[in-house]
């Protein structure tokens, strides 16, 4: 099991607030309590205050790995600001590019450009899949294992390791509609996913969603 800890987001309060001020510490402070809680992996979000999120990755990037050498999982649906965060981080460490859907309405390339990026990147760069395309993300079991089916393929297609990709059938918070049947479809897809390839790809899924929204 790989747990990466999700707590460096721009969503934040106190994140929000250490980007606008580059305030190191604050950030420096999560990375090390999350590491020393066992997070293997960082995932590093800027959100969607900063004006210039290319520039807040790679400060994002570079603070954390001042304090500590933990993996860290780059979380953008934007390439541009993934591209920004591998040119400042260390390879070495471990590296997952997370939050790409298959496509998106406004770019249908966008999973070729991740697979290009981390391919160009090194061996040690892997990739989250998200169960979503330009309709969104599904609301049923057999359109998410449809859409993980056509991420497996585009990697073997463009010889990418299916052992550096991670899928993600994409846990819904409890406030949206329907979201008692949403377990199952979400257990469902991943058995799906299990049968893609052999070895199967991973699997990963975000817990902290559920309570997205909430108060």
């Amino acid at each position: 099991m790989i747990l990466i800890g999700e707590r460096i987001n721009g969503m934040f309060t106190d994140v929000k607030q250490a980007i606008a001020d580059k305030n190191k510490q604050t950030i420096q402070d999560l990375a090390k309590k999350q590491t020393d809680a066992g997070a293997q992996y960082l995932d590093v979000n800027v959100g969607t205050a900063a004006a210039d999120q290319e520039g807040t990755m790679q400060w994002l990037v570079e603070t954390i790995q001042e304090t500590c050498n933990t993996g860290l999982s780059l979380d953008s649906q934007k390439p541009n600001v993934i591209a920004a965060g591998l040119k400042v981080i260390n390879a070495d460490n471990g590296v997952i590019l997370n939050s790409t859907p298959l496509n998106k309405k406004s770019d249908e390339e966008v999973m070729d450009k991740y697979m290009e990026m981390a391919t160009e990147a090194g061996p040690k760069v892997s990739i989250i899949g998200l169960t979503m395309d330009k309709n969104g993300v599904p609301q049923d079991m057999d359109t998410r294992g449809a859409i993980a089916a056509e991420i497996v393929q585009k990697a073997m297609e463009k010889g990418f390791d299916v052992q550096r990709l991670f899928i993600d059938p994409i846990i819904l918070p409890v406030k949206v509609p329907n979201a008692q049947a949403q377990p199952g479809n979400i257990l469902g897809a991943l058995e799906q996913i299990r049968y893609l390839a052999d070895p199967a790809p991973h699997m990963t899924m975000g817990l902290s969603n559920l309570s997205q929204g909430t108060t």
